[in-house]
């Protein structure tokens, strides 16, 4: 999920995909997101890559939960981020995460509890790390668990109004230390 630019890393987990498929008859890639800049890139490398219809160009989707439903892992392969919203949506589904080891995302998901974090810009680590995913099924399920409960302790309406809540009273307590009129 996301737009295919540079900095979504999508050109690296195509070259992990590739490094799976002769081991994996049943490996299907969904990369769903608007064109960008980096897309005549992918769809050059898809061309090359021998994938062919394992690996599918939605565009940009109105059905996101539909399709992240549908998967059994999120690979979010990214260079840089702000907050990662796509990332946010698949652990709100409960599911086990591959992602670069970047700072927004060490803020949304746990490494080796609900994710397996790997360097940004490495195909291979991705491969291994989306390899083991699929094979070890019980540790994937116990990722998926750990990112909804990640999702409804961190990310909900209610726990974002919570927070904001928390932020405007420190706000407010510090502008009092200081003798700062509040209006």
């Amino acid at each position: 999920m996301g737009r295919q630019v540079y900095q979504k890393g999508q050109r690296f987990l195509l070259d992990a995909v590739g490094q799976l498929a002769a081991q994996r008859d049943n490996l299907l890639l969904i990369v769903a997101g608007p064109q960008g800049g980096a897309t005549a890139e992918l769809e050059q490398l898809h061309a090359q890559s021998g994938l062919g219809d394992r690996v599918r160009f939605l565009g940009n989707r109105t059905d996101v939960p539909e399709i992240l439903a549908a998967a059994d892992l999120f690979v979010f392969p990214s260079l840089y981020e702000g907050l990662p919203g796509a990332l946010i949506e698949a652990i709100a589904l409960g599911l086990p995460v591959v992602a670069s080891n970047i700072a927004p995302v060490a803020e949304v998901v746990e490494d080796r509890r609900n994710a397996l974090l790997v360097p940004p810009e490495s195909s291979v680590d991705l491969a291994d790390a989306i390899r083991t995913l699929l094979e070890e099924r019980p540790m994937a399920q116990a990722f998926g668990e750990r990112s909804r409960e990640i999702f409804l302790e961190r990310f909900t309406l209610e726990r974002s109004m919570e927070r904001m809540v928390e932020l405007y009273d420190r706000l407010l307590n510090q502008s009092e230390q200081l003798g700062a009129k509040v209006f």
